[in-house]
């Protein structure tokens, strides 16, 4: 299990990453700007943190330089800084394990964080609990139609009807 900081000030992307690697078993905080996720870190340290380039209020790279200065690992992603030249600057002069330009496949990014982190660990289901009874339960099939159901005439009808209004001709 990765415990996970995500610095996204896109909310909605933000709370996807993060119920998406909750449900694959890992604990994920969300920050939105770089304020916050500094703060975070203070809190309680991160395995991993993922980080958007572009935050209203710290910009990418000094942010992914703060957080290596930390100690924390982290993998980059921008939608706003494209190309092999912004991956190549998060990675090298940054620290960035990995960079994903956005929009990307979100597997892709949990695969990444499990390949650095490590996969979650499998919890064992517990089988349901089934109670038999001796109740028998008498289905029996139904007498007559339910009242607003059509013979299947009518149906047909209304169907030529409506369909040759509708159908125009060649």
């Amino acid at each position: 299990m990765a415990t996970l900081l995500i610095s996204e000030d896109n909310f909605e992307l933000a709370e996807l990453v993060k119920a998406a690697a909750d449900a694959r078993g890992h604990q994920a905080r969300t920050a939105f700007t770089g304020k916050a996720a500094l703060e975070a870190i203070e809190t309680r340290r991160p395995q991993l943190a993922i980080c958007d380039l572009l935050l209203p209020d710290i910009g990418g790279g000094e942010l992914l330089d703060r957080l290596r200065a930390l100690g924390v690992p982290t993998i980059a992603m921008s939608g706003v800084y494209r190309g092999s030249k912004f991956a190549q600057q998060a990675r090298e002069k940054q620290g960035a394990i990995a960079f994903f330009e956005k929009p990307f496949p979100l597997n892709d990014l949990l695969l990444c964080v499990e390949a650095i982190c490590g996969p979650a660990p499998v919890t064992p289901m517990e089988p349901p609990h089934i109670e038999l009874t001796s109740e028998v339960v008498v289905v029996e099939p139904a007498t007559q139609e339910p009242a607003d159901l059509l013979p299947l005439e009518e149906w047909e009808r209304i169907w030529r009807k409506v369909g040759a209004a509708t159908v125009k001709p060649a």
